[in-house]
């Protein structure tokens, strides 16, 4: 019988969406790092008016990286309801 996820939440075994590392978590911080490294090197390298094609690029992709963490809400959401469903099959021995 799989484990029960109030078991799992109680024990600590599930761990907060926003404090899991993932296996990609070194590679992020390498991407980051990289991405950082090109800002300033095309800041200090390019026309002004490029570099405001490039910050609305910047702003663009924080719009998809919002709709990714809006579907990360919407997965930890059901999560929750998934949690509800499995106390409701208990709720005559919890009362």
């Amino acid at each position: 019988m799989p484990k029960s996820i109030l078991e799992a939440l109680y024990r600590g075994e599930i761990e907060h969406i926003l404090e899991r590392k993932t296996k990609h978590s070194s590679m992020c911080d390498e991407v980051i790092d990289k991405i950082e490294n090109e800002t300033s090197y095309l800041k200090s390298n390019i026309p002004a008016e490029s570099w405001e094609h490039f910050e609305n690029l910047e702003r663009l992709y924080d719009k998809i990286s919002e709709y990714a963490q809006t579907d990360i809400f919407y997965r930890g959401f059901t999560f929750g309801a998934l949690l509800i469903f499995e106390i409701m099959e208990f709720k005559e021995e919890i009362i």
